[in-house]
């Protein structure tokens, strides 16, 4: 373990963050460990038990993804924890856009970042509580970045890295910085503004919808027209005549598709 001076300016996060070159989870190690502070930033070059969502393990090399999580404590009671997601969403798809090339980068609900309509970034938020109040949030973020085109297959074609989509490899150092900055800013907006504020400024970076989405919830599939996100954050679907809400579940949009080089 050692630590990292990113000399960037922030209101939140510490700029100056642990960095490991190995280690389990750096969810878990701050979930787990309760002498760090608020704004803490963990980074890792390789997680051995990385995680996304429903407990998926999250792949990568080492050194070719972005691996952090960030800390939120001492959080004003009834917030709605589901806005740091969409927060973490805005700040990542803000982060990267100067990275892109001009290729598209969107949010997809409830918690990637796609680049060119391919996940190009994870995001996974958990809480440890003290009685009905979080004691402590963790953000964790996986943002694909010198993987090779030829990565994606298999199980992860409908992903992407920044270096897949525009043929240049990235300083990863560079990108964490931009990323951290408007993540920053998209706690402390939300913090300011509210869940609401949020969830607008989210929509307008989610060209899907009013568009076809298959929604997955691990126990059935649902089709049909993507009408909105409510001020609760759930998924509003049109389904013929009825209306339906999801909270949570996997969203597959038509523009995803498998990836091969030169499409």
């Amino acid at each position: 373990m050692n630590h990292l001076n990113l000399n960037i300016k922030t209101s939140i996060l510490n700029p100056e963050i642990i960095h490991f070159e190995t280690i389990d989870s750096t969810n878990a190690f701050l979930l787990n460990r309760n002498e760090f502070k608020n704004g803490t930033v963990v980074l890792a070059d390789f997680q051995t038990t990385g995680r996304g969502r429903r407990g998926r393990s999250w792949l990568s090399k080492p050194g070719q993804s972005l691996l952090f999580s960030t800390l939120l404590t001492g959080l004003p009671p009834g917030i709605n924890l589901h806005g740091f997601t969409f927060a973490t969403s805005i700040g990542v798809t803000r982060g990267l856009q100067e990275f892109a090339e001009n290729k598209p980068i969107n949010v997809k609900w409830p918690n990637d970042v796609l680049l060119n309509h391919r996940k190009v970034c994870g995001i996974l938020v958990e809480t440890k509580t003290s009685g009905n109040l979080p004691q402590k949030i963790v953000v964790g973020v996986g943002i694909n970045v010198n993987q090779p085109p030829e990565f994606f297959s298999g199980e992860l074609r409908f992903g992407t890295s920044l270096f897949a989509e525009t043929g240049r490899k990235a300083d990863r150092i560079k990108v964490l910085k931009s990323v951290i900055k408007e993540i920053d800013k998209a706690f402390a907006d939300f913090l300011k503004n509210g869940f609401q504020h949020t969830i607008t400024i989210w929509k307008q970076l989610c060209p899907y919808i009013g568009k076809e989405i298959t929604i997955d919830t691990g126990k059935s599939k649902q089709t049909g027209i993507f009408r909105d996100v409510n001020d609760e954050g759930a998924l509003v679907l049109e389904t013929g005549n009825k209306i339906r809400t999801y909270f949570a579940g996997d969203v597959s949009i038509a523009k995803e598709k498998a990836y091969a080089p030169g499409n």
